[in-house]
């Protein structure tokens, strides 16, 4: 069915989830900003071809104890992963001001489909590639060199881990890392990234790969490691590590540009700039040879 946003919100939030820890839908975004929603929302390709698939991420807490559910700081994570030179998911924020405190739902764009087209894109997560749940960088880093045969899309992995290690995101599970096959091509590649937001509570368990491969207090040549045991070297693991760093370092640009809480700003700068201290205060290791893992 087709709705003004504002309807769609309300509608979506008495309804069921599309899965997660968080409340999330599968819509279809049209032009106009309407919204599709219940039902077969694929279905509404056919009858509006400029449709947009993806899941919407509700913003529904209004209790400040709980986690947060404005999507603006996914967001201006993912404008910062962009910068740093990382793929990922096309996001949009959508504010809904019909209530006291207005809400910030976060629009994510499928990327297992071509818009306005029927072709789709076989996809599966790291997860279900290796058949469980408790994995590390190794494990994805040696997966996509296997599954997708393509020394750059090991390199976009490492890129991706070294993102999520400085930026404090420690919920960068198995589920949060996947894989497209193209048929056409006949190949696999890592999907755009997704899922790329701030998770530093303290007092909170993650199973995220970082956590699982460098535990508390990781160290950067403990991530150079991981990366030369899946064929990278240390001067292109240093260079990708310096785009990172930089692209993190604009945090408050990109925070700003979400129009975030200059708290919430604040806060994760503080974050980011410890985990950076923490690495810059580092004795360089002793260069070695390292065993090739994938052999």
């Amino acid at each position: 069915m087709r709705q003004e946003a504002a309807g769609a919100f309300q509608h979506l939030q008495h309804a069921g989830t599309a899965g997660g820890a968080l409340p999330k839908a599968t819509v279809a975004r049209l032009p106009d900003g309407t919204l599709f929603v219940g039902g077969d929302v694929a279905a509404a390709e056919t009858a509006y071809p400029d449709a947009r698939l993806g899941i919407l991420k509700l913003d529904c807490e209004n209790n400040p104890a709980r986690r947060v559910t404005d999507g603006r700081l996914e967001h201006a994570y993912m404008t910062m992963a962009r910068a740093s030179g990382i793929r990922t998911a096309i996001t949009e924020i959508i504010t809904d001001t019909t209530d006291a405190r207005p809400f910030h739902h976060l629009f994510v764009e499928r990327f297992d489909c071509l818009r306005g087209t029927p072709r789709r894109f076989h996809m599966v997560t790291l997860a279900g590639v290796l058949h469980t749940r408790r994995l590390t960088y190794s494990n994805l880093l040696l997966t996509t060199r296997q599954l997708t045969q393509d020394q750059t899309e090991v390199s976009e992995a490492v890129r991706r881990m070294i993102f999520n290690v400085r930026s404090a995101n420690a919920d960068d599970h198995g589920k949060n890392h996947s894989f497209l096959f193209d048929d056409h091509a006949g190949r696999w590649a890592l999907s755009p990234a997704y899922d790329l937001t701030l998770n530093a509570e303290s007092g909170r368990e993650y199973q995220g790969l970082s956590p699982n491969t460098f535990g508390t207090f990781p160290r950067l040549a403990t991530l150079a490691g991981v990366a030369a045991d899946a064929g990278v070297r240390r001067d292109e693991f240093d260079a990708i590590d310096a785009e990172v760093a930089a692209a993190i370092q604009r945090w408050p640009d990109f925070a700003a540009s979400a129009n975030l809480a200059p708290g919430v700003i604040e806060r994760t700068a503080s974050i980011h700039a410890g985990l950076a201290t923490k690495f810059a205060s580092e004795t360089p290791a002793k260069r070695g040879k390292r065993r090739k893992l994938w052999e």
